[in-house]
C-alpha cells in the first residue's frame, strides 16, 4: 500500500542509490542550492476505479537536480532514467514506473545575489501507479460442518 509520503521516501532511496553521494529535499527547494542536489515534489494524484476490490492511483512527482554546468545533468539524469526503466518499479512501496522524462538544463535563478554554484536546474516528471484494495466487508467464519446422510 503507496502513499505519498511512503513514495517520496522510496524515491529519495532510489535517487540515492542510483546517484552515490546525492543529497535530496522533498517538497521545497532551497533558496541557494548547490550543485548535485535533487529535490523530489509531488505534482498530483489521480485515483481510478479498476474494479470492486481496488483502484488505481496515478501520480506523478517532479525531480529537480542542480548543477554547475548545463552538460553535468546529462549523465545524471541518463542514469537515472536508466535505472527507473530497469527496475520498473518501487519496490519497497510496490508501485510501478509508467514513465520519466526530463528537459534541458535551464538557468536555476536570474538573481545575482542568489546564484551558487548550481546555476542550472533540470526538471523532470516521474510516474508512478499503485494499486490499493477498498476495504471488504468481513463476516464469521463457519464454527463447524456436519456432514449428514439419509
Amino acid at each position: 500500500m503507496a502513499d505519498t509520503t511512503s513514495e517520496l521516501l522510496a524515491i529519495e532511496a532510489f535517487i540515492k542509490s542510483v546517484v552515490p553521494g546525492a543529497r535530496v529535499e522533498k517538497q521545497t527547494a532551497p533558496l541557494s542550492p548547490t550543485s548535485g542536489l535533487f529535490v523530489v515534489r509531488y505534482l498530483n494524484g489521480t485515483p481510478t476505479n479498476e474494479t470492486g476490490y481496488h483502484y488505481r492511483i496515478e501520480r506523478e512527482y517532479q525531480l529537480i537536480y542542480y548543477s554547475a554546468r548545463p552538460q553535468d545533468s546529462f549523465a545524471v539524469m541518463d542514469a537515472l532514467s536508466t535505472a527507473f526503466y530497469a527496475e520498473q518499479r518501487l519496490a519497497s512501496v510496490g508501485s510501478r514506473v509508467d514513465s520519466f522524462v526530463y528537459g534541458q538544463p535551464a538557468k536555476a535563478s536570474t538573481d545575482k545575489a542568489a546564484v551558487t554554484n548550481a546555476e542550472y536546474s533540470t526538471l523532470g516528471i516521474l510516474r508512478l501507479t499503485s494499486r490499493q484494495s477498498r476495504p471488504q466487508q468481513t463476516y464469521p467464519l463457519i464454527q463447524n460442518v456436519n456432514s449428514r446422510f439419509n
